[in-house]
């Protein structure tokens, strides 16, 4: 894109999100100054260090990498505002970054957000928008502040929340609409021809960040609920509960759907019975299992898992 020629930017960002973003740079005739990222976490006996994405994808293609424990740090800022960019852009880093480098570039920084601002500030909004029943999400691109997620927006598109959609799809969604988006957005700014608008604070929900405690299925909720909670914690964390027969383990569910009547349960069965074919009764309505993963076992469908376990009616709990 040739409006986009000699626009030089810092890109801050870790995970695969940010990574799909990147790349859709990289096409571009933008110059990447440089890349920052998290830095490696460890893993294993030998404490084998595990880049993140970004910084794996941006060693492949000689970039220069930053990788600060702490972005807030003297000799790392000192570094970075010794390369002149005209715009710094943050999609999804993982740190909250400091005013003396958001206010370093020429032009500005702006950040690639996956919800449409003021709703879902905050770490986990693909999540919390299929949890919470929404008909669509999309993305947002903002000046940044220092206050999270807080800035005036450059610019919105959405996407419809389909009800086969959970994290991964509509992650996925997210990533290619972002990557457009953005491009769009710094041909306005290059050209002097964008707005700021800024967001409505009495409007605004905060999208916290996802706790493995929350994956735990309770089977007293609405079963719509405990579909979308299903879909939201789809690929992480997993939705799951404990399958109790003659002995009892853990379950996740990866896929299920709703029913709103089933004859083959009794009125006087407590929430969290389950028949043989993967049928469970809710606090309201009921819940067909369609994919599930017993611990440390490969997915399954629900047909998959009848036949290939003694699967009686039981309790999951």
């Amino acid at each position: 894109m040739s409006d986009l020629k000699k626009i030089k930017i810092g890109f801050f960002g870790t995970p695969d999100f940010s990574l799909k973003i990147l790349k859709k740079l990289k096409n571009s005739d933008i110059e990447i100054k440089y890349v920052v990222t998290q830095p490696p976490s460890s893993s294993g006996r030998g404490q084998r260090d595990n880049l993140s994405v970004v910084h794996k994808w941006s060693n492949l293609n000689s970039y220069r990498v930053f990788y600060p424990k702490k972005v807030s740090d003297k000799e790392f800022i000192s570094l970075i505002k010794n390369i002149e960019v005209d715009i710094i852009i943050v999609v999804a880093y993982g740190q909250i970054i400091n005013n003396e480098i958001l206010e370093y570039p020429k032009v500005m920084s702006i950040n690639v957000h996956a919800s449409l601002l003021p709703r879902w500030r905050g770490a986990a909004p693909i999540q919390r928008a299929i949890q919470h029943g929404d008909f669509f999400s999309g993305i947002s691109i903002m000046k940044m502040v220092q206050k999270l997620d807080a800035g005036p927006v450059l610019a919105k598109k959405k996407v419809n929340i389909l009800d086969s959609d959970n994290s991964k799809t509509l992650h996925d969604k997210l990533a290619v609409l972002g990557g457009e988006l953005l491009l769009e957005v710094l041909v306005r700014i290059k050209k002097g021809k964008y707005t700021l608008i800024n967001q409505t604070e009495n409007k605004v929900t905060y999208a916290r960040k996802i706790q493995k405690k929350e994956a735990k299925i309770d089977w007293g909720m609405n079963a719509d609920e405990i579909n979308r909670l299903i879909r939201a914690f789809n690929p992480y964390p997993g939705a799951w509960t404990n399958m109790i027969q003659e002995k009892e383990y853990r379950i996740k569910i990866l896929e299920s759907e709703v029913i709103d009547n089933f004859d083959e349960i009794s009125e006087n069965e407590a929430t969290g019975y389950c028949t043989s074919s993967l049928v469970v009764k809710c606090g309201y309505k009921f819940l067909k299992i369609l994919k599930i993963q017993k611990e440390g076992k490969r997915v399954m469908t629900n047909v998959e898992f009848v036949n290939g376990y003694k699967i009686y009616d039981s309790i999951l709990d």
